[in-house]
């Protein structure tokens, strides 16, 4: 499994330098403090998508991951993230505590109940979609 993760992150730092070009100085500051501002911004907001969202690596990573297509299992988020980012324990804390706070929805699997998927609650929807659109268009 290593290998898949450390194929797959090859992968994504071979398309962000197409997608990214070379910046001069004045540029490269432009972006990072563009970059900051919105952490900053995002991070301190009242927004409860945003708060949770902003609190760790794990966290911005966790919920980009269940964003993307339907629903997500524990197991399948336990393989895709790096144990350097985040064990077993502290995403299944973090699942509970995104339940908690109405950013996810759990619901169990149709072929077996011991397994719970998760997707993004509707307002989270909403506030992602927000984020995208303020980042990156």
């Amino acid at each position: 499994m290593t290998i898949n993760k450390e194929i797959k992150l090859h992968h994504v730092n071979n398309l962000n330098k197409k997608i990214i070009p070379d910046l001069d100085k004045a540029n490269l500051e432009y972006y990072v403090s563009k970059i900051l501002s919105n952490l900053y911004n995002f991070s301190l907001s009242q927004n409860k998508f945003l708060k949770f969202f902003y609190k760790s690596r794990l966290h911005f990573i966790t919920i980009l991951e269940i964003s993307i297509g339907e629903l997500k299992s524990f197991e399948f988020l336990c393989e895709k993230i790096p144990n350097a980012i985040g064990k077993r324990t502290s995403i299944q804390t973090l699942l509970n505590e995104a339940v908690a706070q109405g950013v996810l929805l759990k619901y169990p699997c149709a072929k077996d109940n011991r397994i719970k998927l998760y997707k993004l609650s509707n307002d989270s929807k909403l506030a992602i979609n927000d984020w995208a659109k303020k980042n990156y268009r």
